[in-house]
């Protein structure tokens, strides 16, 4: 059992989709690398290092397509598909739902979640709100004592200068035990179309140092 949650929590590090439409036709591609167990830095070999691509692609302007593949290193990858939809659209604020297919370790899984989505400004600057939920149901050995929930908040705020502030909260249930983590981040335009993130992941759980993420956002 501990072994599935385990290897269940890395769920709650891949990528979060949002409530938000991708325009029809056009893509979305974000990597990123995270590192934690600092406190373990004199020995790289135990460092924990969690790599994630993260893809959208507008199929029509209502139906979104996504591929969300995650790999902690000494493991096998895992993924998910999900296919994305408004259900509601209304003066900047979205309500969404997302279904998925996906696979860590030997389980299947599927998924059903919502997101809710809302654009704001303050003062000079345009920001954003958003609210991600799934419920995950898994299939394999010893999957029926398992079940997982998400809840992903999301706040940021853009800048003039188009330099992004960010901070979320990821909380995941894995059965009967919660996990909850804080990763505030910077986001910095490179050229028209890319960004590069930084940021920090505090375990809210343990008083650890905190493991620190570099990404890379493309639209095209």
């Amino acid at each position: 059992m501990f072994r599935l949650a385990a290897i269940f929590m890395m769920l709650a590090g891949m990528a979060t989709a949002g409530a938000w439409p991708r325009d029809k036709g056009s893509w979305f591609l974000a990597t990123s690398t995270e590192i934690s167990d600092l406190e373990v830095a004199r020995r790289p070999g135990e460092l924990s290092i969690f790599n994630n691509l993260y893809m959208e692609y507008g199929l029509t302007r209502s139906l979104t397509l996504g591929l969300d593949i995650g790999h902690s290193v000494g493991s096998d990858p895992d993924y998910r598909v999900f296919v994305r939809a408004p259900v509601l659209s209304r003066q900047g604020t979205y309500l969404s739902l997302e279904a998925s297919l996906g696979r860590v370790d030997d389980l299947n899984y599927s998924a059903i979640g919502f997101g809710y989505g809302r654009g704001f400004t303050l003062g000079p600057n345009s920001g954003w709100f958003g609210l991600d939920t799934r419920l995950v149901r898994a299939e394999g050995p010893g999957a029926e004592h398992l079940r997982q929930s998400k809840l992903d908040v999301t706040a940021g705020l853009t800048f003039a200068d188009g330099l992004q502030a960010m901070a979320q909260v990821f909380h995941t249930q894995v059965s009967d035990t919660p996990y909850t983590s804080l990763a505030p981040s910077i986001v910095i335009p490179v050229g028209r179309r890319a960004k590069i993130q930084g940021g920090l992941l505090f375990d809210l759980r343990t008083p650890a140092l905190p493991g620190v993420k570099i990404g890379l956002w493309r639209e095209f």
